[in-house]
């Protein structure tokens, strides 16, 4: 198994002690002791942003996370949101920097207009399919029956049907050149896809997505009329410092809002899921400290 860490910058204090502290403020009884990894080591870094533009690093900031990358021989991932022909010019230094200093980077992908992009202009970063490519049940105002032997087949079914368990899309990816598929573990789901033989699997926690969108709800709050409505192309980026709790009576488990992104945060037993069921060359990516 290996351990990845999702982080902002390099002034976050990164290891395995720091997240399982971070962990136990979220779940007093269901965080193990350890993850069996060194404390001393960083396996993997993730770096950038799966849903907003604005969140991306700068060029400097890149070339500061590869240095680090090479120096602590820790793995680069590099996480990229949907984006726009505008947002693929600007981002071309990045893929650039990433290819020609930091050998065997992965990106991200969530965009399939980003994936054939990447794929044919920078063939020197691997390949991995997003968490939005994975389609599956996550609507927080479902009633759990808490009785898996009342619920027919079918609902069984749909709960835990996602785009990463159709062994064709699968295999479509991996006629592409895509290596690895990057996934939550689904609320109300009794498990994880686990990809093909030559795939890696990577499995996010202790929080899952929901839904996002262009529109950002933190940013357009300073706007006045119409302009709530606008996609913008400058951000302060507020979600750096804010994050929403989402509370309603009918929610089965915890939301959170950061940015133009929610959250949920897994309920007890499905953070059990992750501890049993990823082993092997599975990667387990904390994203706590990038929230």
């Amino acid at each position: 198994m290996e351990l990845a860490f999702h982080v902002r910058d390099l002034k976050q204090e990164i290891s395995e002690h720091i997240l399982i502290r971070h962990l136990r403020s979220f779940y007093p009884e269901n965080v193990p002791a350890d993850f069996g990894c060194s404390s001393e080591k960083i396996y993997r870094l993730y770096i950038g942003d799966e849903f907003c533009f604005h969140r991306l690093p700068s060029l400097k900031e890149i070339r500061e996370f590869s240095r680090f990358s090479q120096n602590h021989t820790a793995g680069l991932t590099f996480l990229t949101p949907p984006m726009t022909d505008r947002h693929l010019e600007k981002c071309a230094p990045l893929f650039a920097c990433l290819e020609n200093d930091c050998p065997g980077a992965e990106v991200v992908t969530n965009d399939p207009g980003v994936l054939w992009h990447v794929r044919k202009k920078y063939p020197g970063l691997r390949l991995a399919a997003g968490r939005l490519f994975n389609k599956g049940f996550k609507d927080p105002r479902f009633v759990w029956p808490w009785d898996d032997a009342s619920m027919s087949e079918s609902m069984q079914n749909a709960l835990n049907e996602s785009t990463f368990r159709h062994r064709t899309f699968l295999e479509h990816l991996s006629s592409i050149n895509v290596r690895r598929i990057e996934q939550d573990i689904l609320p109300y789901g009794s498990g994880i896809s686990r990809g093909l033989s030559d795939m890696g699997v990577s499995v996010y926690f202790p929080f899952g997505v929901v839904t996002t969108g262009r529109l950002c709800q933190a940013e357009s709050r300073k706007g006045k009329g119409r302009e709530k409505f606008l996609i913008r192309e400058d951000c302060l980026r507020p979600c750096t410092h804010q994050v929403l709790e989402l509370v309603h009576e009918r929610f089965q488990f915890r939301l959170f809002q950061n940015g133009n992104t929610i959250y949920y945060l897994y309920p007890a037993a499905v953070l059990n899921t992750v501890f049993t069921s990823v082993e092997g060359s599975f990667r387990l990516v904390y994203q706590g400290f990038a929230l």
